[in-house]
C-alpha cells in the first residue's frame, strides 16, 4: 500500500547520534520532495533538534538553514568530551555530559520555534535524566 493510501497518522522519527543525525536533512529533502509530510515528529538528542527545526519551518527555505548548521557544524567545539566531564556526569557531580554553551550557540543559528507548541508540526522530544535513566518525552499537547 503506497503511502499516501495509509488512513494512518504520520510521525518522522529522528534518533540521536550527534553527527550521524546530519543525514536526516537529506530523508527530510527526499520525503518532502516526494509529497509526504508527517502529522507529527518526534525526535532525541542531535535527532531533537532536527525535529524541532523541520517541525518549525517544514519549508524548502526551513530545510536549507537546517542544511546549512550541519555543513558548518565541527564536533570539537560543540561536544568536547573528556574522562573529567563524563565522570562528573556520571558522578553526579556535574549537570551533564558537556559544556551546554557551544550547544546555545548552535540553537541560536537554528532557526527554531520559541517552544514547542508553536511549531507548525506537533513536535516531541525525548530525554533521559542519566542519574535516574528515567525518559521523559516532552512536547505540544
Amino acid at each position: 500500500m503506497a503511502l499516501s493510501e495509509n488512513p494512518g497518522r504520520v510521525a518522522f522519527v529522528f534518533q540521536g547520534g550527534g553527527s550521524l543525525t546530519a543525514p536526516q536533512v537529506g530523508m527530510l529533502w527526499a520525503l518532502t520532495e516526494a509529497g509526504v509530510m508527517p502529522d507529527l515528529v518526534v525526535g532525541s538528542s542531535a535527532g531533537a533538534l532536527n525535529a524541532v527545526a523541520f517541525a518549525s519551518d517544514p519549508s524548502p527555505e526551513g530545510l536549507d538553514e537546517l542544511e546549512a548548521v550541519w555543513v558548518s557544524l565541527r564536533r570539537r567545539p560543540v561536544a568536547r568530551f573528556s574522562f573529567r566531564t563524563v565522570f562528573g556526569a556520571l558522578t553526579g557531580r556535574a549537570d551533564a555530559l558537556v559544556s551546554d554553551t557551544a550547544l546555545r550557540v548552535l540553537l541560536e543559528r537554528a532557526t527554531l520555534a520559541p517552544t514547542l507548541s508553536e511549531t507548525s508540526v506537533p513536535a516531541h522530544v525525548v530525554a533521559t535524566d542519566l542519574a535516574s535513566s528515567t525518559t521523559h518525552v516532552v512536547g505540544a499537547s
